[in-house]
């Protein structure tokens, strides 16, 4: 019974400590107090031509504050943000431009409750960059990785919808901006016809910049493809006149790919196969075949050998 009246009377007087610290704190706190402060900027009315060009960089005025512990024990915990004016900044050079704070101490004055008394370096002065908003088209680069099942590729290139944006921010990044690119699009054992959405990426330090639209369409057409040889017969370019020139061999094989669905069209007509009597001039011991005119469709299209050797015939004399 001892053990427990002890254990009452140290219970009652915890909770009149704790009362009496709570009403001290709650006095002090409701006194007025006065000390530094710095104020984070937020800029506004920034016409829609000028752009902050660093919004991250957010600037602080330094201020003396008079008011309650309350308030002051607030904003030293959370921070206080004022808004401040940017049309009021006046050019410096080039993006730079300065903010006295004597131009701006009114308005933020008017952003803290009437019991509180704000004091602002009245010499101290803002800086901030602003740029021209521009726009400007860009070109759309498809970040793209296909791998296709034997014997099917793709049978044009990609298409990209649209192909280019209109990219709108400021000047110092639209300036130097050529061209935006995808998100990674990967297909693997592909062996038919495609389209995916893809989106924008903006790359570092482009958060500022916005896109007319923010994905395009990739798509590409497969098909299945075959390799073919056919056997093209040589011609001789350039030759002087009165010179007779024997090639060995006088016909090349010609190995190209085509697809199934143009595999009639191509013929050895198609190929025009050369060789340029100037690399005798040039004291070459033999030719080397090329192409002059091929099928449009014969991708990786080759000549299987492109020596040839040649008999030159000149005034009834025979040289090798």
């Amino acid at each position: 019974m001892a053990k427990l009246l002890q254990r009452h009377r140290i219970n009652r007087f915890l909770v009149f400590l704790l009362l009496s610290i709570v009403l001290w704190g709650l006095t002090t706190l409701s006194e007025q107090y006065t000390r530094p402060l710095p104020l984070d900027v937020v800029y506004v009315n920034i016409s829609e031509e000028k752009r902050l060009l660093d919004p991250k960089d957010r600037p602080q005025a330094y201020s003396t504050l008079k008011a309650s512990g309350f308030r002051l024990m607030t904003y030293s915990l959370f921070g206080k943000e004022v808004q401040v004016d940017a049309s009021k900044a006046k050019q410096i050079e080039g993006y730079r431009y300065a903010l006295p704070i004597r131009a701006v101490s009114y308005e933020i004055g008017q952003q803290f409750p009437e019991d509180v008394t704000v004091s602002l370096q009245e010499h101290d002065t803002l800086f901030l960059q602003l740029g021209v908003n521009l726009q400007k088209k860009v070109q759309v680069f498809a970040n793209v990785s296909l791998s296709f099942r034997k014997g099917y590729d793709l049978y044009r290139e990609i298409e990209v919808v649209p192909d280019s944006l209109w990219v709108r921010g400021p000047e110092n990044l639209v300036d130097t901006l050529r061209y935006v690119v995808t998100a990674r699009l990967e297909i693997k054992d592909l062996y038919d016809s495609f389209e995916r959405p893809v989106s924008i990426v903006k790359g570092k330090g482009q958060d500022q910049l916005e896109f007319s639209q923010g994905s395009v369409t990739i798509s590409g057409e497969v098909g299945q493809f075959t390799e073919e040889v056919v056997e093209v017969p040589l011609r001789l370019i350039n030759v002087p006149e009165g010179e007779q020139v024997k090639l060995f061999p006088e016909k090349v094989e010609v190995v190209y790919r085509v697809a199934f669905r143009d595999l009639k069209s191509v013929s050895p007509s198609d190929f025009v196969v050369v060789c340029d009597y100037k690399e005798v001039e040039e004291g070459h011991p033999f030719f080397t075949a090329s192409f002059q005119e091929k099928h449009p469709v014969a991708g990786a299209a080759r000549i299987k050998n492109p020596r040839v050797d040649y008999l030159i015939k000149k005034n009834e004399v025979t040289r090798q």
